[in-house]
């Protein structure tokens, strides 16, 4: 599933002309997003591996983890009723007596990311592809120097991270 549609910027943008560049842009964008969160926010089963640290809980890295697979400590995969998933801390807590043992190969298969992309996450994949659209007609972004001789120097670039900060958030381990 895709971040946003090509349909999505042109309403966003207002210009429904047909362009083969906004495929493309689109695309880019959404790899920008996905660059700086650290994962795909579409729903996908994932697997998550770490070292045991004795505790019986472990917050899982992305966001939004609606269902367990497994858990596996070691060589012993856990009987389901031995674990449970909080959503709202997106955690992985086990029931009174068994921890997540230390050093051991700790695996777990489960399912996170939405099936409906937050509107946040929407409308910063939106406003990247615009920009990107923008400069694609030749409004590049660009800022200037001056030094003491009353020289000048013009530096064209492209910085996204106005519009990446809200999603912080929303960044793998970043809960």
């Amino acid at each position: 599933m895709a971040l946003i549609l090509e349909s999505d910027l042109n309403s966003y943008i207002d210009d429904t002309s047909v362009n083969p560049t906004k495929a493309i842009i689109v695309g880019a964008a959404e790899q920008v997003v996905i660059d700086y969160l650290g994962y795909d926010p579409t729903s996908a089963t994932r697997s998550y591996s770490f070292l045991g640290t004795g505790y019986d809980f472990t917050v899982l890295p992305v966001p939004g983890a609606s269902a367990v697979a497994s858990v596996k400590i070691g060589d012993e995969t856990l009987n389901a009723t031995l674990y449970a998933l909080d959503t709202a801390t997106n955690q992985i807590v086990l029931d009174d007596g068994y921890y997540f043992t230390r050093n051991a190969k700790v695996v777990i298969a489960y399912t996170a990311g939405w099936s409906s992309i937050p509107n946040a996450i929407k409308l910063a994949t939106l406003r990247i592809a615009a920009l990107m659209y923008d400069e694609a007609h030749g409004n590049i972004g660009i800022t200037g120097k001056q030094f003491a001789d009353l020289s000048k120097q013009f530096i064209n670039y492209s910085n996204y991270d106005k519009y990446l900060r809200p999603l912080s958030r929303y960044r793998a381990g970043g809960l």
